[in-house]
C-alpha cells in the first residue's frame, strides 16, 4: 500500500515537472521566435521597407499582445506615409494606415495617439462627420489630448448656411417656416423643402398642420393634406394660426383684427391687434389696452394690461406662463394671472418652452428663468430667449449666438438673428441680402 502511495507521488512529481519544463520551454521558444520577428521588423526599417516592416510587427504582435508592437506599426506607417510621393500610392497607404489605426483605438481605447492620427487623416480625406464622430468616440473613451479638443471645439461650432435668400419670414417652433420669395410666399421645412406656395401669403401651420393662404385675392384655409377646408370673402392684410379646438382663427382686415371660424362667421368684436386661441382663449388689444377673451369673443379679464407678449404661435399662454405689462412694468403671471414672485423688468422678450427669458433692466439684457430668480444680471446691448439652448445676443453692431453656459458659440456677425425653432437650425439675416437658414450640424 506504502510502495503504491510513493510510486503514485513520484509519478505526479515527475508529471509536474514535465509539464513545467514544457512550460518554461514554450515560453523560451517563443520569446527566442518574437525576438527574430522583431530583429526582422527593425531591421526593415533601417533599410525603409516600411510595409515589410509593418508585417512583422503585426507577426509579432500575434504572439505577445503589448501595445508597443502596435507603436511600432504606427511609427512604420507614418514613415512610409510621409516618404511617399505617388498620390495613388499615398491613398492606398492611408486607407491601410486607417484600418489598422482603427483596430489600434478598439484595442487600446485610452491610448491618444492612435485617436490623433487617425482623426488627422480623417481630416485629410474631408470626413468632417467621421471626425467628428471619433472625437467624441475617443472622449467617450476618457482620452485626453489637446489636439482632439481643438478639433471637437471647432467642429462643433461649425455653421452652414442654406442654399436660399428670403426677403421676409415667419416660424413657430414646429419645423417649419413661412418665407417671402420674388414670386410669393412659401412654406417650408428646416431642409428647405417647399411644402406650399407660391401663395400672396401663407399663415404658419397650426398643430393639426393647417394653413391659411391667399390665392388670387381670396383667403383660403388648407388642411394637411391640402384639401380646401374653407373659402373666406375678406380683404387681408395678415392673418395668425388657426386653432383647430375653436376652429377659429385672427385676421387682420381693413377694418382691424376679427376672428373667422371654419364657416366664414365672424365672431363679435375689431381688435387692434389679436393673438392666437389656446384652450379657448386668446390676447387681445383694444382701446391701447390688452385683455384675454373667450371663443364667444367675450372679455373674460376685469383688467387690462400696457402689453401681453404673444409667442411665436400667437399663444399669450407660454406652458403656464404669462408675461404682462402694467405700470410700466413687466412681470411673470401664471395663467390665473397671479404674479409669480417680485421680479419685474423695462422689457421682455417672450418665452419658449419654459427656457431662459431675455430681459432688459437700465438698458442692458440679461436672462431670468420662468420663477422670476435671474440667472444671468443684465450685460447685452440687446438679448432675445433662449430656444432649444441657444439665444441671440448682440454686441453694438452685430448679432451672434450663445450657449446655455453663456458661451458666444457663433461670433457676432449677423445684422439679425432668430430663435433657433430646434437643436440646429434658426434664420439670420443681412440688411442688403435678406435672410437665410444657419445651422450648427454638429452641436
Amino acid at each position: 500500500m506504502k510502495i503504491g502511495k510513493v510510486l503514485f507521488l513520484s509519478v505526479l512529481v515527475i508529471s509536474l515537472g514535465f509539464g513545467w519544463y514544457k512550460y518554461i520551454n514554450g515560453i523560451l521558444s517563443r520569446n527566442h521566435v518574437l525576438a527574430g520577428i522583431l530583429a526582422s521588423a527593425n531591421e526593415s526599417m533601417n533599410n525603409r521597407l516600411y510595409e515589410q516592416a509593418i508585417e512583422y510587427y503585426k507577426e509579432a504582435f500575434e504572439l505577445d499582445r503589448d501595445m508597443e508592437h502596435y507603436l511600432s506599426i504606427h511609427n512604420a506607417y507614418r514613415n512610409l506615409y510621409n516618404e511617399e510621393i505617388n498620390e495613388a500610392k499615398i491613398t492606398m497607404i492611408r486607407n491601410g494606415f486607417i484600418s489598422d489605426l482603427r483596430t489600434a483605438t478598439r484595442l487600446f481605447p485610452n491610448e491618444d495617439i492612435f485617436w490623433e492620427t487617425l482623426i488627422e487623416l480623417r481630416l485629410e480625406q474631408g470626413r468632417t462627420t467621421t471626425v467628428y464622430q471619433l472625437v467624441q468616440e475617443a472622449k467617450r473613451n476618457g482620452v485626453i489630448n489637446k489636439f482632439i479638443d481643438s478639433i471637437y471645439n471647432e467642429i462643433k461650432h461649425t455653421i452652414t448656411y442654406g442654399n436660399r435668400t428670403y426677403n421676409d419670414f415667419q416660424t413657430s417652433l414646429n419645423g417649419f417656416y413661412s418665407v417671402l420669395m420674388a414670386d410669393g410666399w412659401y412654406m417650408i421645412n428646416e431642409e428647405e423643402n417647399f411644402l406650399l406656395g407660391p401663395y400672396e401669403y401663407v399663415s404658419l401651420p397650426s398643430d393639426n398642420k393647417y394653413n391659411i393662404v391667399v390665392s388670387q385675392g381670396e383667403v383660403k384655409l388648407l388642411d394637411a393634406n391640402q384639401i380646401t377646408r374653407g373659402r373666406y370673402n375678406e380683404n387681408v392684410d395678415g392673418t395668425g394660426i388657426y386653432a383647430s379646438d375653436v376652429q377659429l382663427f385672427p385676421l387682420k382686415s381693413t377694418d382691424g383684427w376679427v376672428y373667422i371660424n371654419i364657416h366664414g362667421e365672424r365672431i363679435p368684436g375689431i381688435f387692434e391687434e389679436a393673438g392666437s386661441f389656446y384652450n379657448n382663449m386668446a390676447a387681445v388689444k383694444l382701446y391701447d389696452k390688452w385683455f384675454i377673451i373667450d371663443n364667444n369673443g367675450k372679455i373674460i379679464t376685469e383688467t387690462g394690461f400696457d402689453d401681453i407678449k404673444l409667442g411665436l404661435d400667437g399663444s399669450y399662454l407660454h406652458e403656464g406662463l404669462i408675461i404682462a405689462k402694467n405700470d410700466g412694468k413687466y412681470r411673470l403671471y401664471d395663467e390665473n394671472l397671479s404674479p409669480i414672485g417680485n421680479f419685474n423688468c423695462d422689457d421682455i422678450d417672450i418665452s419658449i418652452k419654459s427656457g431662459l427669458i431675455a430681459f432688459s433692466d437700465k438698458g442692458l439684457w440679461g436672462f431670468v428663468d420662468k420663477d422670476g430668480n435671474i440667472i444671468k444680471e443684465p450685460t447685452y446691448i440687446e438679448a432675445r430667449s433662449f430656444s432649444n439652448g441657444f439665444a441671440a445676443v448682440r454686441n453694438n453692431d452685430a448679432w451672434g449666438y450663445i450657449n446655455s453656459d453663456f458661451d458666444l458659440i457663433v461670433d457676432y456677425q449677423f445684422d439679425y438673428a432668430h430663435y433657433f425653432i430646434n437643436s440646429n437650425t434658426s434664420m439670420v439675416g443681412y440688411n442688403d441680402t435678406g435672410y437665410k437658414l444657419l445651422k450648427l450640424p454638429y452641436y
